[in-house]
């Protein structure tokens, strides 16, 4: 008999499947969170207006402090929420806005 025999092929081993208890259920699939379209980051010395109803906005860096009309407006409702001072280096997501 010669060696140039191949062996016979086997067969697929078979896998243990175990179940979950029936008790325990199985868990809710997570769906992602959809992407914010629009969403820009945005970052500046703030800036509160007390005179002028206590609004901010953020000043650009590169300018030397020096307003623009696209400086990122900060609403009054959010500085206290956030405890935010004069000359503090704020960075946000914001929407642009509309035109």
């Amino acid at each position: 008999m010669s060696n140039n025999q191949e062996p016979a092929p086997s067969a697929p081993a078979a896998t243990a499947v175990s179940a979950a208890p029936a008790s325990t259920p199985a868990p809710a699939p997570v769906a992602p969170a959809a992407p914010v379209e629009n969403l820009i980051h945005v970052e500046g010395v703030l800036d509160i207006d007390t005179a002028r109803g206590g609004n901010g906005i953020l000043l650009d860096v590169t300018r030397m402090g020096k307003r623009r009309p696209t400086d990122p407006f900060v609403p009054k409702e959010l500085i206290p929420r956030f405890q935010l001072k004069t000359g503090q280096l704020v960075g946000a997501s914001a929407f642009p806005a509309d035109n």
